[in-house]
């Protein structure tokens, strides 16, 4: 069971017309739209994850509220873990869990979902999307 829950949603058009949307890094293909995403839940609502570190480990679910017929979970990587605290465990189509070790001071950590997007003539373009997670005192 997971301490806590993340939801990612992503579209093919601008975030400037669709309210808590961010524009999206695109790479891996050409191109074909503008994309954007949200995160909800975390510890912030938006996806980021503040925990109080107390050495229990922390698992983190990420759930995709996308569209499955046009966007998979490609990968999820872990960034600025100077610390070795976070660990990607598992990655399907349409979930991914994050645990950490929660044993360490971490205020700067990040993990960015990486959603393929699988629709006609989008050739595998990939969107990065990344909140926070940090450790913090109890």
């Amino acid at each position: 069971m997971a301490d806590t829950t993340v939801s990612i949603d992503a579209r093919n058009s601008a975030a400037s017309g669709n309210p808590g949307f961010t524009a999206a890094t695109i790479f891996g293909g050409p191109a074909v739209h503008q994309y954007c995403y949200r995160f909800t839940g975390g510890t912030d609502g938006a996806g980021g994850v503040q925990e109080g570190k107390d050495g229990n480990k922390k698992t983190i679910q990420i759930n995709m509220a996308a569209d499955s017929n046009y966007y998979r979970i490609n990968s999820v990587v872990i960034g600025n873990d100077s610390k070795d605290q976070l660990k990607v465990k598992d990655v399907t189509n349409t979930s991914a869990t994050i645990e950490d070790k929660n044993d360490q001071l971490e205020d700067n950590a990040y993990y960015c979902v990486i959603l393929e997007d699988m629709s006609a003539g989008a050739n595998g373009v990939l969107i990065a999307c990344d909140p926070r997670i940090s450790n913090v005192p109890k």
